[in-house]
């Protein structure tokens, strides 16, 4: 299991591919870019596949944030968001990725994304994972967690943090790092 680290080390995300369902998610993860920027996090990502994603990116280099942009051949993302700083990764952007957070902020997801999400963090030694809900879109991802997760790997499962801001999941995450 990955070491704890301060709040202050970089921040990943996760987000939908493709197309965003509802445009409040878009604006949700715009907003949150914005959150994270006010709070000086770095976010270092793969290039987004999805609008979502480019919404939180540019919320943050929006409001003068740090965003890194790890690209590789095997990964073609929909967009790189001007003022963003692209690093080539070789072949796998993922481990640099992982290497340099402490930290990852989730968007809501679709069911299909659900897979993908539990595979990076498993990946990532159960860094600690934010997952915004504003309208409970995690309540199947929480409840897998509390009844299978917990009873296997109880300290994995203390990582995760449900909340409805970012600035309701950033308070749980510093209370959670201290």
């Amino acid at each position: 299991m990955a070491m704890l680290e301060s709040i202050d080390s970089p921040a990943g995300f996760l987000a939908p591919l493709g197309r965003a369902t509802q445009q409040i998610h878009v604006e949700e993860a715009h907003s949150c870019g914005e959150f994270l920027a006010s709070k000086s996090a770095q976010i270092i990502c793969s290039e987004p596949s999805g609008e979502v994603g480019i919404a939180l990116l540019t919320g943050s280099l929006s409001t003068g944030g740090q965003v890194k942009i790890y690209t590789d051949q095997t990964h073609k993302g929909i967009g790189r968001p001007e003022g963003a700083q692209i690093v080539e990764a070789g072949a796998d952007a993922t481990k640099r990725i992982l290497s340099e957070i402490g930290h990852f902020w989730v968007m809501p997801p679709a069911f299909a994304d659900l897979e993908r999400y539990l595979k990076v963090w498993v990946s990532s030694g159960y860094r600690p994972l934010v997952c915004l809900s504003p309208r409970d879109e995690f309540l199947l991802l929480r409840g897998f967690v509390q009844e299978i997760v917990a009873v296997g790997c109880p300290k994995a499962a203390e990582r995760l943090v449900f909340a409805r801001t970012p600035e309701d999941g950033w308070d749980k995450l510093a209370e959670l790092l201290s």
